[in-house]
């Protein structure tokens, strides 16, 4: 029998505050005004210890054009301030068993009045309370709410009783995170090796290895470590000096360094760490024998090792399919550049890419089917976001639209690959996908004449094409060139020449 679940959703009555009165009750510590919180304009996860889903954040100083926007009627602290992108839902939350307490907030509406922010809430991922205001595009509202021991929260603004959706703007944002850290356990922290830093169950490490990660280990993100760098003064490189400090990460290019007068290729302790653009590093791709490199291992702190794939064929009950072990292997595929150049060749080209077997082996995600055939349909990814807990699967709808460009008279193939990222270790799955503009089975074959200048026909014996409507007398001594300009690059053309007596149609003999 299925159970029956009810949900009661209760609505709280909140007082509003004027933009005057300022928060109560909220320590220096509590206070998050956004002010640098991230070198790119997403709010990366780990920010005051949480996770940030479509949280973004800017400069006012640097949009005057906006000054008549909410962007400038939120900003209380500072001049940056925290919306959501495109009016999507932004979530703040932090894993079970923390918790934390969100007291209250400054907000606005980005570009129009009378809109409506929302907030629900879940305490222990079950729903606890939700809330609605009015906010203004001119006037900044400050909105309390006193919602103590949650774990999720996620904020909507909308138009018209939900018919549109709007971007909202907040600063000021009085949180308190009791979140249980790890990080400063002896016994856990003694599992991490010499020169390595503790950072969401996972070790880190620098080292001049350029790009070389030894067993068990695989390149960190760029993401994590910009959260964790300050974390490495004091620390030394894991094996060797770098002898170039453009620091090696899962990313294709390198955007974070050290500059070289500071500590690039010198003995530590580390007094400076990398940094973004730092020493000049943008968006570098080439590698050097001892390049400083970014590390992590692969298996968590604390908890299981994460079950790979590779484990559940060769320790387990089961042998993979065909299918299967080809979805790992293109699923963990690193796609490749044109020679000499920073464009990805085509999927046609270089298939789904290189595969690391290792990689390949200790992957823990794998995405079926690995590789897409696509139709001339409208752009559609749904959803774009999920939670994605070990042993679980989830489906996602992908629809494209060719390139507009695309002339669909010379049957162009396009392709390209689709990413797929975590937001624990950034490892990125990638999909190689492919399609054709146009109907191949409309498609000529022949064409009377090619922009080279070679046209289809007969050639006499003078060497002169026959004119339309023409005849020429073919015995068997002689011997006249039939040229065909063929529409496509073909591997092998079957030609049947019959007499002109003959009124019954060609048969193929396959033979």
């Amino acid at each position: 029998m299925t159970p029956t679940v009810t949900i009661t959703t209760t609505t709280t009555k909140e007082t509003v505050l004027s933009t005057t009165e300022t928060i109560s009750n909220c320590l220096e510590s509590n206070l998050i005004t956004f002010e640098n919180a991230s070198t790119y304009s997403k709010i990366s996860n780990g920010y005051h210890g949480l996770k940030w889903t479509n949280a973004y954040v800017l400069d006012t100083q640097l949009y005057p054009q906006w000054s008549d926007s909410g962007f400038y009627s939120a900003v209380k602290s500072g001049t940056w301030v925290a919306f959501n992108m495109n009016g999507e839902r932004m979530t703040i939350a932090i894993d079970m068993p923390n918790k934390f307490s969100i007291k209250s907030f400054v907000a606005s509406s980005a570009w129009n009045d009378s809109v409506t922010l929302s907030m629900v809430s879940q305490r222990a991922s079950t729903y606890y309370k939700e809330a609605s205001f009015k906010i203004e595009k001119n006037r900044s509202t400050m909105i309390e709410l006193n919602w103590f021991d949650i774990n999720t929260i996620t904020f909507y603004a909308s138009t018209n009783n939900g018919q549109h959706i709007e971007v909202f703007v907040i600063d000021d944002l009085c949180l308190d995170s009791t979140a249980l850290s790890t990080s400063t356990s002896a016994e856990i922290k003694n599992k991490c090796s010499l020169n390595e830093i503790l950072y969401q169950a996972h070790c880190y490490y620098l080292d001049g290895v350029g790009g070389e990660c030894p067993y068990g280990y695989s390149l960190g993100s760029e993401t994590v470590l910009s959260l964790i760098a300050d974390s490495f003064i004091g620390l030394n490189y894991k094996t060797a000096i770098s002898d170039n400090c453009c620091v090696v990460t899962s990313e294709k290019y390198s955007n974070y360094g050290i500059n070289s007068v500071d500590q690039c290729n010198k003995q530590g302790p580390f007094t400076v760490v990398p940094s973004h653009n730092g020493g000049g590093c943008r968006n570098n791709t080439t590698k050097y024998r001892r390049q400083l490199t970014f590390s992590l291992f692969l298996s968590q702190i604390g908890n299981p090792a994460p079950k790979t794939v590779g484990r559940e064929f060769n320790n387990e009950t089961r042998r993979p399919s065909i299918s299967e072990v080809l979805s790992i292997f293109q699923s963990n595929a690193n796609p490749v550049n044109i020679y000499n150049s920073t464009l990805l060749a085509p999927t046609v080209q270089q298939g789904a890419g290189l595969v690391n077997a290792f990689q390949a082996i200790t992957a823990t995600t794998v995405i079926s089917p690995s590789e897409l055939a696509l139709n001339d349909t409208d752009v559609h990814i749904w959803p774009k976001y999920f939670q994605l807990h070990p042993g679980q699967s989830h489906t996602v709808t992908l629809q494209f639209r060719p390139p507009h460009q695309a002339n669909p008279n010379f049957l162009p193939i396009y392709s390209g690959f689709i990413d797929v990222t975590n937001d624990l270790d950034e490892k990125v799955a990638h999909i190689p996908y492919a399609g054709v503009v146009g109907n191949y089975s409309d498609a000529r074959i022949f064409v009377r004449n090619n922009p080279q200048g070679f046209i289809s026909g007969i050639v006499d014996n003078d060497g002169y094409y026959i004119k339309d409507g023409q005849e020429l007398n073919v015995t068997a001594a002689g011997a006249f060139p039939i040229i065909l300009v063929t529409a496509w690059a073909s591997r092998m053309i079957i030609v049947e020449v019959v007499s002109g007596e003959n009124h019954n149609s060609p048969e193929f003999n396959s033979r």
